[in-house]
């Protein structure tokens, strides 16, 4: 009679006798697990879950070495394809369109202006005021044991610079160029040395007494003073480069501060302001759309990429046939 009321008291919570007995044997299996293995379970449980999210391939540039050995201009593709069909977007949305409903985008690509042009100026400041520096030393404190010869060689070279800055902004590029051309012999200079040094060393018998310090004053050359002419020449360049930005704005504000008496605008005020006289057209604001965008897509990897690709493609299917679909997936970048 109990074993019957039992039994309907256990069918009541849908659990049948044998499945109750199931569960108690388990539960005291778990109970009596010795406790040097339960960091094993752990660690088992924790492989599992890693494998079972490791993501799986289904084609090759899903691979990480073979899209760098075999689609080595995978993103580069996949860029050029969205910029492409950006820029015929762009310049289908402003064909035909007055200015006059363009205000706000003629206002948004005034401040982008005036934003680039400060950036542009601020990094020439930073640069000319780097190499006006008799003494830049703590620019290489990373480098121990720094490298003293060399220390000197770069201090010599402000003080060359400073000493021949010219007082006219029409010779500021030639002057710089002249220095970048200098710095790229000193640098081949010790390239060279390395070079004819390791073929030496390589050559010597390692039992020769002065194997090792040779060796040391090899690898010294090779992580120190190499990479010490390197930072200067990438400062150098760095600084030819901001004329590509600021030169022809700040030769027109030489030409006025030295011409028109009643021009006393500063020079950063000028090199900064979108310039009042000049008129934004429906053309120049195509290709700022343009390269805004393409700025967007600077640093995102391959499948941030396709993530955009394939927005292209759900929003508008016909323009994009499966052909093609397919080339751009898998072909993109493919040598």
């Amino acid at each position: 009679m109990q074993d019957k009321i039992e039994q309907q008291s256990v069918s009541r919570k849908d659990l049948s006798r044998r499945d109750f007995l199931k569960i108690c044997s388990a539960t005291l299996g778990v109970l009596l697990i010795p406790n040097n293995y339960t960091n094993i379970i752990d660690q088992s449980l924790t492989l599992n879950q890693f494998e079972s999210s490791t993501p799986e391939v289904y084609f090759q540039w899903q691979n990480e070495f073979i899209c760098k050995t075999v689609y080595q201009m995978r993103e580069v593709k996949l860029r050029d394809f969205l910029t492409h069909y950006q820029e015929v977007d762009v310049w289908s949305n402003y064909k035909g369109k007055e200015l006059s409903a363009l205000s706000e985008d003629v206002y948004a690509y005034k401040k982008s202006w005036e934003t680039k042009a400060t950036k542009a100026y601020q990094e020439y400041k930073s640069l000319l005021k780097y190499f006006m520096t008799e003494s830049v030393r703590s620019n290489y404190s990373k480098f121990l044991p720094i490298d003293e010869l060399e220390m000197t060689n770069i201090d010599n070279l402000h003080v060359t610079i400073i000493q021949s800055w010219p007082h006219d902004i029409r010779n500021e590029r030639l002057t710089v160029e002249e220095f970048v051309k200098r710095w790229e012999m000193h640098r081949d200079e010790i390239l060279d040395w390395i070079q004819t040094r390791e073929r030496r060393h390589q050559s010597m018998d390692p039992a020769h007494p002065k194997y090792a310090e040779e060796g040391k004053e090899l690898e010294q050359e090779k992580n120190i003073t190499l990479p010490m002419a390197e930072q200067e020449l990438s400062h150098l360049r760095d600084f030819l480069r901001t004329y590509d930005k600021i030169e022809e704005r700040k030769r027109e504000w030489f030409d006025l501060s030295t011409t028109d008496q009643n021009f006393k605008t500063p020079e950063e005020e000028f090199l900064t302001k979108f310039p009042p006289k000049q008129e934004v057209t429906v053309q120049d604001l195509a290709h700022w759309s343009v390269e805004e965008y393409k700025i967007s897509l600077v640093g995102k990897n391959q499948f941030e990429l396709l993530d955009f690709i394939k927005q292209r493609f759900d929003r508008n299917p016909q323009r994009y046939p499966l052909w093609l679909q397919y080339m751009v997936v898998h072909f993109s970048g493919m040598r």
